[in-house]
């Protein structure tokens, strides 16, 4: 049996695919990135809770595993967006140039203190008088403003 799927920006995401072999393309704008065997798209849909971002088509004849969101909360848990995104930020200080250098201990032992929030558009990230010098905010997707109010 043939499965045509069809992934097209702008859809809701029920499921991520990882590609077993073959290729694809996934093209948003007029930005197109081609995908092999082992890579994975639509998952960042699935953790944002957001519609696709792109459209993916193949390239040759391709097989993908396709795992769907129950199957990530039975495998993982009910929490299983925060443990993905917690391992895509340490992916992602592992592989900085500027955390690489530390002790890889003690970047650990901070994920443990990591605390993950969605925020709405115009939502208040920071209160105006907040001192925030023991603080990061790690921006996953969209874009934070700096509004300095002087009185």
């Amino acid at each position: 049996m043939l499965l045509i799927i069809s992934i097209i920006e702008g859809d809701r995401s029920h499921c991520f695919y990882i590609i077993k072999e073959g290729d694809v393309s996934c093209t948003v704008n007029k930005f197109t990135r081609i995908m092999g065997k082992g890579e994975s798209f639509g998952l960042s849909s699935i953790l944002m809770d957001s519609k696709r971002a792109f459209t993916v088509t193949a390239k040759s004849k391709t097989t993908c595993f396709s795992v769907s969101i129950d199957t990530l909360k039975l495998i993982i848990g009910e929490n299983f967006i925060d443990i993905i995104l917690l391992n895509y930020l340490k992916s992602g200080f592992h592989k900085s140039k500027i955390f690489n250098p530390f002790n890889t201990n003690l970047i650990e032992k901070g994920f443990s203190t990591f605390t993950l929030k969605k925020y709405v558009k115009g939502e208040l990230v920071y209160p105006i008088n907040y001192k925030c010098s023991t603080n990061l905010a790690i921006i996953i997707e969209g874009d934070l403003f700096y509004v300095s109010i002087l009185l």
